[in-house]
């Protein structure tokens, strides 16, 4: 399966790091948010 780069999301990610704010990832099954989970850990 290959793996399609969301790097719109991942910098808005990467923004919004030290915000007190709760970030909650919301989407249909089987569209990324574990895959743009592990993309952030890196």
């Amino acid at each position: 399966m290959k793996l399609i780069k969301r790097r719109q999301y991942l910098e808005k990610m990467i923004q919004v790091i030290g915000t007190p704010d709760i970030k909650v990832i919301t989407g249909v099954c089987r569209c990324g948010k574990s895959k743009l989970l592990e993309a952030f850990e890196e």
